[in-house]
């Protein structure tokens, strides 16, 4: 049986963590499941009901106040320091698994020796997360999504809601890097994964349903002013300007980064 390590963290949302982690093993019979499971915190049982699954599980406890970067940086940390398996998993533990998703990017893996991103859709089997692809020449947008049905499944980044690497690949780039508090780390590390060598794609088929984050209440939402607009996009669940501007510069240099880091500000301003 080929070992995995799932690399999740997880606050205040038990059911969905519950669901995730049993669509994995009930759904992959084949896969010998390892779960790091980071909780900031919880105090809606979602611990209990993660042991009392019964599945081979470590409980890494947070500060409660690590966010998704900081709690996936301190399950990796905690991966590189005490384990090793043929493949890890970072999950995002809002996605419901198909049967047999795990197999076949495992499968994939092999044939291709590439990173796989597993795909995600809504009910109505619309992409919703995955594998990200730079534009090249650029216009406004920096990269667009990377579908299963694709012709060309190469990209440059993803969203980490479901990736498979090898142990080696990871402890080749690293962790997470630790300027991120919430967003960012995930494209920053397909990145980071792409400078060191290593081919990353998308797979083939949708692994599971997660549905996107609304827009709704945060700096995006026009409906709200434009101090409410601010203020969400300098939380630590917007875009901080250090953060935001550290990742564009790392990844695009430092004009790039001025553009992209000016650009919110004035559609605040403008309303837009």
């Amino acid at each position: 049986m080929t070992a995995i390590t799932a690399i999740l963290t997880c606050f205040n949302r038990k059911e969905k963590t519950v669901e995730c982690l049993k669509s994995l093993v009930n759904g992959n019979p084949t896969i010998n499941f390892t779960f790091i499971v980071v909780d900031d915190r919880s105090n809606d049982g979602t611990v209990d009901a993660i042991k009392n699954l019964g599945f081979n599980t470590i409980i890494v406890n947070g500060n409660g106040n690590l966010f998704w970067s900081g709690g996936m940086r301190k399950g990796i940390d905690y991966y590189l320091k005490n384990y090793k398996t043929d493949y890890v998993m970072f999950v995002n533990d809002d996605v419901s698994f198909f049967d047999d998703a795990i197999h076949k990017i495992l499968k994939q893996s092999i044939e291709s020796d590439k990173v796989i991103v597993g795909a995600t859709c809504n009910e109505k089997n619309e992409f919703t997360y995955g594998a990200l692809k730079l534009i090249k020449p650029r216009k406004n947008d920096l990269y667009y999504h990377v579908k299963p049905e694709d012709e060309d499944i190469l990209c440059d980044t993803f969203n980490a809601n479901c990736v498979l690497l090898k142990d080696e690949v990871l402890r080749k780039v690293g962790n997470f890097d630790p300027i991120y508090r919430h967003a960012l780390a995930d494209l920053d590390y397909g990145f980071m994964i792409s400078r060191n060598g290593y081919k990353i794609a998308s797979s083939r088929n949708y692994i599971g349903i997660c549905y996107t984050n609304s827009s709704r209440g945060g700096w995006r939402d026009t409906s709200l002013s434009r101090i409410e607009r601010l203020k969400q996009k300098e939380s630590i669940k917007g875009a901080p300007f250090r953060e935001w501007y550290h990742f564009m510069n790392k990844n695009f240099g430092s004009l790039l980064a001025i553009r992209y880091s000016i650009t919110p500000y004035l559609r605040i301003l403008i309303g837009k």
